[in-house]
C-alpha cells in the first residue's frame, strides 16, 4: 500500500490488503480520516466473490514468484465489467541493486506485462509508461543511496515485507502532490512510450 490508496480512500469505498505490520500501522493511521476504508493486515485471501469494481496492485506483482497465478486468482475479486488496475517496474535491463534488496522477482518488458494481462483472462489489455523523467532520479537515488541505509534481512519475503513501508503516503500528501504537479502533467506526454521507469496495466473483467 502507498499513497495511492489515500487518493483512492478520498472518493471511494476501500479495501486494503498490508501484510506487513509495520506498514499495515501507516496505513491505517493515515487512512483513519476516511469512514469507508478497510486496511487488513493479511495477503488477499484466495477465493474471491465478485465483490469490487475495481481490484488496484501497485508494485506488487514482481515481489511473487508466481505472478500469473496469483494475477488470475485477484480477477475473481472483481464483479464483471470492473477493472483491474497494476503498476510493475519496468526493464529487465534495469534490474539494479535495489530491486534485489527490496525483493522483486523480475521487472516487465511491455509487451511481457501485456502478455500476463491476457494470460489471467482480462480483456482490453492497455500498458503505459510512468516516471519519465522524474523516476530516473529516484531510480538512481534508490540503487546509489537508499540501498545501502536498509536494514539487512535474509530470504524474499522479508525483502518484500521490507519494501512495504518504503512506500507509504506521505504525512503532508497534498503539499507534496502540489510540488509534483509539474512533472505529472510532463510525464503525460510519454505513457505511449518506452520512456520511464515502470509500467501501469489495465485489464477489464468479461
Amino acid at each position: 500500500m502507498g499513497g495511492p490508496s489515500w487518493y483512492i480512500a478520498e472518493s471511494r469505498s476501500y479495501v486494503g490488503y498490508e501484510p506487513d505490520k509495520a506498514a499495515f500501522e501507516v496505513a491505517l493511521n493515515r487512512l483513519r480520516e476516511f469512514p469507508d476504508a478497510v486496511v487488513l493486515n493479511d495477503q488477499i485471501p484466495e477465493g474471491g466473490r465478485q465483490e469490487f469494481d475495481a481490484l488496484v496492485a501497485l508494485e506488487v506483482l514482481e515481489h511473487l514468484d508466481d505472478d500469473i497465478g496469483a494475477l488470475t486468482q485477484w480477477v475473481d475479486w472483481v464483479t464483471p465489467g470492473g477493472i483491474v488496475i497494476v503498476s510493475v517496474p519496468a526493464k529487465a535491463a534495469r534490474f539494479g541493486p535495489y530491486d534485489a534488496a527490496v525483493g522483486h522477482f523480475r521487472r516487465y518488458e511491455r509487451e511481457e506485462l501485456r502478455d500476463l494481462i491476457t494470460l489471467a483472462g482480462l480483456l482490453d489489455p492497455q500498458v503505459m509508461a510512468y516516471g519519465m523523467p522524474i523516476g530516473y532520479l529516484l531510480e538512481t537515488v534508490r540503487n546509489r543511496v537508499l540501498v545501502h541505509r536498509l536494514p539487512v534481512v535474509d530470504g524474499d519475503v522479508q525483502r518484500t515485507l521490507r519494501s512495504g513501508r518504503s512506500f507509504q503516503p506521505l504525512r503532508y500528501v497534498n503539499l507534496v502532490t502540489a510540488v509534483m504537479w509539474p512533472f505529472q502533467l510532463l510525464q503525460r506526454g510519454f505513457v505511449r512510450t518506452s520512456f520511464g521507469i515502470g509500467w501501469v496495466a489495465t485489464g477489464r473483467v468479461a
